[in-house]
């Protein structure tokens, strides 16, 4: 399973949403988007969790590439967990 943290627009101070999810359907059967509020230089930021169970780093690796593309983002944060999320 993997966490990934995107914050904001620099410009917009908001998460662009739309264009997170049409990446992220383009890469993922499923995943889940929780809302959050991160701090990026000190300065506080709507932002965005995504959970991803996949055992395919590489894709996520892809998909991170895109989206700091697509929505103009200096880093995005990833964290591997390697347990993996079971359903039950």
């Amino acid at each position: 399973m993997f966490k990934v943290y995107i914050g904001s627009n620099n410009k917009t101070h908001q998460v662009e949403e739309r264009k997170l999810k049409k990446v992220l359907n383009e890469y993922f059967e499923g995943y889940t988007i929780l809302k959050a509020i991160g701090y990026w230089k000190g300065q506080k930021e709507e932002s965005r969790i995504i959970e991803i169970e996949t055992r395919k780093k590489a894709k996520i690796l892809t998909a991170i590439k895109e989206l700091k593309e697509v929505l103009q983002q200096e880093e995005i944060g990833l964290v591997e967990i390697k347990e993996a999320l079971q359903f039950i």
